[in-house]
């Protein structure tokens, strides 16, 4: 944010300080603070779609940009898949076959693949892989903290990885026969932080789907522009921020009304008839 925003929450009594980046550190406001942050609750769902399309597109956006692959978790926006049948294995040998080119057959010696950032987070993440649902990767070296790029097929829906909070290189995939039965079990759980979609059948995914934000045919960029505002709904977040909607977040509009002094309307007070109430419902309307 610019020097001028900063002096103008300055003006409105916040201690805030610009520490000569594009951050603003607001002191003494912990409840909306609290309110602001998108919260990482463990019912936060997170959704990735796939229809009618092939999925070399899909990869090239999931794997080079994503923060399983990439942070390993400074970014929480993706837990899970949603693929339709009639392409999962086409799908999944694609993914394979793109991981292999990024990184190499073997990702442990490529320089552009990250690490877990310690060991706490490293043992949290390999309680969460099921080895006999792994279909690619799983592999793990706790010297290292390294883990392998992974995909688990169709966990159950009350394990540990499909409950929580990932921040890691595992991908659930959660199989579908129509794009309507995933719509279907979107409904049913909590409000995501993110949802992406990739395929040309953008309009009715959007206009049916609730979330914080929404990817189309790309991940994770929807946080980049400072024109677009970022946050979640419901249970992923409360307020939003980026460019002039952080500044609204910590707004209160204040509401005011003024009642002329010399009218006071008498149906306000009782004794009440019939005729009071349908003038009260006539104002109302």
């Amino acid at each position: 944010y610019t020097h001028a925003v900063v002096d103008v929450i300055r003006k409105l009594g916040l201690n805030a300080s610009d520490n000569g980046r594009n951050d603003i550190l607001i002191d003494g406001l912990k409840v909306s603070g609290n309110a602001f942050y998108h919260l990482p609750g463990r019912s936060i769902v997170h959704g990735t779609m796939l229809y009618d399309t092939n999925m070399v597109n899909m990869v090239g956006a999931i794997t080079p940009n994503d923060e399983k692959l990439i942070s390993k978790g400074v970014e929480s926006v993706r837990q899970r898949i949603a693929l339709l049948k009639d392409f999962v294995q086409i799908d999944i040998e694609q993914f394979k076959t793109f991981v292999s080119s990024e990184f190499g057959e073997n990702p442990l010696q490529s320089p552009f693949y990250g690490r877990i950032i310690n060991s706490h987070h490293f043992d949290r993440l390999s309680l969460l892989i099921e080895q006999d649902k792994v279909i690619f990767g799983g592999k793990t070296i706790r010297e290292q903290n390294y883990i392998s790029p992974t995909l688990i097929d169709s966990p159950a829906h009350d394990s540990p990885i499909m409950n929580e909070e990932i921040f890691g290189p595992l991908l659930p995939i959660l199989t579908f026969d129509t794009i309507d039965s995933v719509l279907d079990h979107l409904r049913l759980q909590e409000r995501p932080l993110a949802l992406y979609y990739f395929g040309s059948k953008n309009k009715g995914i959007v206009d049916k789907t609730t979330s914080g934000g929404c990817c189309i045919n790309d991940t994770i960029m929807h946080i980049v522009p400072h024109s677009l505002p970022f946050g979640g709904v419901g249970n992923s977040g409360l307020g939003a921020y980026h460019g002039k909607a952080s500044f609204d977040t910590f707004t209160h509009y204040k509401s005011l009304l003024v009642s002329h002094k010399h009218i006071d309307l008498p149906f306000k007070y009782p004794p009440y008839d019939k005729h009071s109430y349908t003038l009260f419902r006539r104002l109302m309307r």
